[in-house]
């Protein structure tokens, strides 16, 4: 029988990398619980570390656990040492460029690293309701909002004027804008004097405050208005559609030179996702092409 070097090792190849990812999720720290008592407890492969006795119980990082205890959240490592004691009945943990970060919403929003060390902290008082997106209203800071599932900016009100903090609790975008709104797409809408511009996610100012309103980010594009008429830019300010038409230019994606009907002075015409005019506006009804959302 002749056999395939090639095959021989494909198969080779095939077989250490299932032998390396066995290994792995052999090792790899889950939670699990016990449907005797309703309690949580950690396991590493088949090896219980840690015994059910938590009511929650999620695993942050290769070495560390958030858990929940007589109503109260903590964290701890996997030795059940304490790093953030049991204090408050509220407590997230998230990716941040790489790095977790855990953060608690009760009578103040504190922001840790998971050394516990403490990053940021600002006041809320008690009788206010935190609601679950990270709204809130504080005496010092007067809105702050977060979303957990992209961290990456902390934006707050601080003596009439918006600003926003990273999540290592540094000031990124320093308290002197009429507005910014929070978009998890990597780029920061701000107004000034009556204008909207865009902020980059590294508090870089993009665009200047130039546009009537930004109507919409996606990943990759800004939707903006401008003397009334519609057009996008890219997310490095670059302008992708010139703001020439009547309404705003909807594509799921921008980056694939797929076609779009639009209008301009009252006429319809075809243009691209990558900015190019397809033909001329000089129709009333195009069949086959439509604005997708």
């Amino acid at each position: 029988m002749i056999i395939n070097p090639f095959w021989s090792c494909f198969n080779k190849g095939f077989l250490l990398i299932t032998l390396i990812l066995c290994a792995f999720n052999s090792f790899a720290q889950e939670a699990f619980r016990n449907n005797n008592t309703g309690k949580f407890g950690l396991k590493e492969g088949q090896k219980t570390v840690i015994k059910a006795k938590y009511d929650k119980l999620d695993v942050v990082d290769t070495n560390r656990i958030l858990v929940r205890q007589d109503s109260l959240y903590g964290l701890l490592d996997f030795q059940e040492n304490s790093i953030i004691p049991f204090s408050t009945k509220t407590l997230w943990h998230g990716i941040y460029q790489g790095k977790s970060r855990v953060f608690h919403i009760d009578g103040s929003y504190i922001l840790y690293n998971t050394d516990g060390k403490l990053l940021l902290e600002m006041d809320v008082p008690d009788h206010l309701k935190v609601n679950m997106d990270g709204t809130f209203f504080s005496p010092i800071h007067s809105y702050v909002h977060v979303n957990y599932n992209h961290l990456n900016a902390i934006i707050a009100v601080k003596d009439n004027l918006y600003g926003a903090y990273n999540m290592d609790g540094e000031i990124l975008i320093p308290f002197e804008y009429e507005k910014l709104v929070h978009y998890p797409h990597g780029a920061i809408p701000y107004k000034e004097k009556g204008k909207w511009g865009i902020i980059s996610m590294e508090g870089n100012v993009v665009t200047e405050a130039i546009y009537d309103s930004i109507i919409n980010i996606t990943r990759s594009v800004v939707s903006v208005q401008l003397d009334g008429k519609f057009g996008t830019l890219f997310l490095n300010g670059e302008v992708l559609h010139q703001a020439i038409y009547d309404e705003e230019i909807i594509m799921h994606n921008f980056n694939s030179g797929r076609l779009c009907a639009a209008r301009k002075n009252g006429k319809l015409g075809v243009i691209t996702s990558l900015g190019k005019e397809q033909t001329k506006f000089i129709y009333d009804e195009i069949e086959g092409l439509k604005k997708e959302r």
